[in-house]
């Protein structure tokens, strides 16, 4: 009786050494870049459009002209219908990216599902602003 929680407690200590191997995809960076992408992703679910296109990135709303992106997204979610599920494919943090500013960038890939369309993928890129924070610079859905 008294083995049992010894092979335990040896299962669990050998899952904690596996660990660090993965540390660098639970960094602080990588936590706060998802958690932004997260939050954009509500702010499209609920139909905050505007407040989507406020909380980006400079570069996204140099690129993107507020009452265009409005219409854009709100013509596409209506194709899409309500959203009904989404699960992250790909992550990537990446530096210096081809035809962007100089900086840090975090690349996600999401599989996702509406009512009027079950199998849609959407992308986000993030970049890590001068303030610290993470704001979305790119967003696609196809």
């Amino acid at each position: 009786m008294r083995r049992m929680p010894r092979i335990v407690c040896a299962l669990l200590l050998l899952s904690c050494i596996a660990l660090p191997a993965r540390a660098e995809e639970f960094s602080l960076d990588t936590f706060a870049a998802r958690a932004a992408a997260e939050q954009f992703l509500l702010l499209l679910d609920q139909g905050e459009y505007r407040a989507c296109w406020e909380n980006a990135s400079e570069l996204f709303r140099k690129s993107a002209n507020k009452l265009q992106w409005d219409e854009r997204m709100a013509h596409l979610r209506d194709q899409y219908g309500a959203y009904a599920g989404r699960r992250l494919r790909y992550s990537e943090a990446m530096k210096n990216v081809e035809g962007a500013p100089e900086g840090e960038y975090y690349f996600l890939i999401y599989g996702s599902a509406f009512a009027n369309k079950e199998s849609v993928i959407e992308t986000l890129t993030l970049v890590k602003e001068s303030d610290g924070l993470w704001r979305v610079s790119g967003y696609g859905i196809e």
